[in-house]
């Protein structure tokens, strides 16, 4: 499950890489180099937006991975967690 997660954002990730690069081969040198800060900046806008959009794929599959483990557990991880509230009894008896 965490190589799906994992391979998920590393998919994001080279998708969003390429989405730069064609935007990149798209402008031309001189547009490029006349406002390099605004192109820079717009490439990372773009690269964010991109990967920020795709990412949410693997980042569900790891909700529903977490959801799913958390209801397998059923009633034993429920019984485990109410082990320690039964065995420190009744706080009033404890005042008394």
């Amino acid at each position: 499950m965490l190589g799906v997660v994992l391979g998920g954002y590393l998919v994001a990730l080279v998708l969003a890489w390429v989405a730069v690069s064609r935007h990149e081969a798209r402008i031309s040198a001189a547009d490029a180099q006349a406002s390099a800060g605004m192109h820079a900046f717009g490439e990372g806008l773009l690269f964010l937006a991109v990967f920020g959009i795709l990412a949410t794929v693997p980042t569900g599959a790891a909700v529903y991975f977490l959801l799913r483990a958390r209801r397998s557990r059923g009633k034993t991880g429920q019984a485990g967690r109410a082990g320690p509230r039964a065995s420190t009894g009744n706080p009033e008896e404890a005042q008394s």
